[in-house]
């Protein structure tokens, strides 16, 4: 029946669901390599193989671009039978999705071997129409996304909220409790996780507040005279803990040749380390010499290298160490 008929009729209702959201990794830098047959095939068999093979008892399923969402019903009695079902089914496809694809007579090129899921469980909408379920809305899937989006590189990640006791004993130990902020969700407080142990690596951005950043500035400054004699790298430190690589940008400046009291910038590749003396970043300056506008920028002119990052707040500096 066509969408528009059947919104006509359509109803809500709430019910209590598990949400799961899966997402395949590295699948845009894969789709930029194949041809949009070899994309969409590719796809289409995944979508299959995770309907057929893994959670064919959803409620529900509907596609997220390079992803799925499925919905399971549980009630008082079912939740917990639910819920193994649900994690053997994730760990399994962990553990198969690289080699998924081998014996598929319709996979002849190599595909992504990573997989991430978000769990989270309670009440949702459900839009319906008659028998025919239409979509389900709500906070809960939102949450199921976000964490699916921890699940870096690989792996899961369930809401605190699922309740460690829900999980089998004998799967718990595979998972360890933690603390997160998730953007739209807990970004002044931090959501309880658990997160499949020596798969998922949460980042450490995750690990403080996410209010706007405040971003300070490091600047190294040369003449241009000076900056010739540097040798090919060049470390700078920074005084505060940034709190996440992520969260770093390193720029390469000139005075402006056209503007008179304006800079010309490029932005500048970096490699980020720390040591006993604290944070740095490495850049080339051969890189930095190579700019063809240095060629009529005079010997005694200021250039610099402007080093903006997000620092860890002072509270948690302590902590991050």
């Amino acid at each position: 029946m066509h969408l528009r008929k059947l919104l006509e009729k359509a109803e809500g209702r709430s019910e209590f669901v598990i949400a799961l959201v899966c997402d395949i990794r590295g699948f845009s830098a894969f789709s930029t390599r194949h041809e949009s047959p070899d994309t969409a095939m590719f796809i289409k068999r995944f979508y299959i193989k995770l309907l057929d093979l893994y959670f064919p008892r959803a409620r529900f399923a509907k596609p997220t671009g390079d992803g799925l969402l499925f919905i399971f019903g549980y009630t008082e009695k079912t939740l917990r039978s639910v819920v193994e079902e649900i994690l053997g089914s994730c760990l399994k496809c962990l553990e198969d999705f690289p080699t998924l694809f081998r014996d598929d007579d319709m996979i002849n090129f190599e595909t992504p071997g990573k997989i991430g899921f978000g769990i989270t469980r309670g009440p949702a909408c459900c839009l319906y129409s008659g028998r025919k379920t239409i979509d389900y809305s709500g906070h809960l899937l939102n949450l199921a996304s976000r964490l699916m989006d921890l699940a870096r590189p690989s792996g899961i990640v369930v809401d605190g909220q699922f309740l460690l006791s829900v999980i089998p004993e004998e799967l718990r130990k595979k998972f360890i409790q933690d603390k997160v902020y998730i953007r739209s969700i807990s970004e002044e407080s931090p959501r309880e996780i658990f997160y499949l142990k020596d798969v998922v690596e949460i980042p450490v951005s995750a690990k403080y507040p996410l209010k706007e950043d405040k971003w300070v500035r490091e600047v190294k400054l040369f003449t241009l005279r000076d900056l010739s004699k540097v040798p090919g790298t060049l470390v700078i430190r920074l005084p505060r803990k940034p709190v996440s690589p992520d969260k770093i940008r390193v720029e390469f400046g000139h005075p402006s040749l056209k503007l008179p009291g304006y800079s010309t910038t490029y932005t500048m590749k970096f490699t980020y380390s720390q040591d006993a003396q604290g944070p740095m970043v490495k850049v080339d300056t051969n890189v930095a010499r190579s700019k063809e506008d240095l060629k009529n920028v005079k010997p005694s002119a200021n250039v610099f290298f402007n080093v903006d990052y997000v620092p860890v707040p002072e509270k948690h500096a302590a902590v991050a160490g």
